[in-house]
């Protein structure tokens, strides 16, 4: 299906395969992105798929934010997307209890 060189059609862990794989594309969107892909040389696929209207920035970033995730785990690292979210979590409610304490210290 992708035959990029960076981004072999095996590697679970490319953007066009993630987007297929999750449902944020179809293979026909793909197959369309790529090729815009090639009539504009320096056209990152994620660019060619905003272009065409098929995605948003915003959700270009997450996708591209869940593949690094994919590779990590495929390298051997042991982050995942829950530890990465539960520790998201404890920071947020760690800084939300650090200005809740200084607002209680203002009163």
């Amino acid at each position: 299906m992708f035959n990029r060189k960076k981004h072999p059609k095996d590697d679970p862990s490319s953007l066009g395969n993630l987007l297929i794989a999750t449902g944020c594309c179809t293979s026909a969107q793909i197959q369309e992105a790529l090729q815009l892909q090639c009539e504009q040389k320096d056209l990152r696929l994620g660019e060619a798929l905003i272009q065409l209207g098929y995605m948003t920035q915003r959700q270009i970033e997450v996708a591209r934010a869940r593949q690094n995730v994919e590779r990590e785990k495929g390298n051997g690292a042991v982050h995942d997307l829950a530890d990465l979210a539960m520790k998201r979590s404890r920071e947020a409610i760690s800084s939300f209890d650090s200005a809740l304490a200084v607002a209680q210290k203002i009163k």
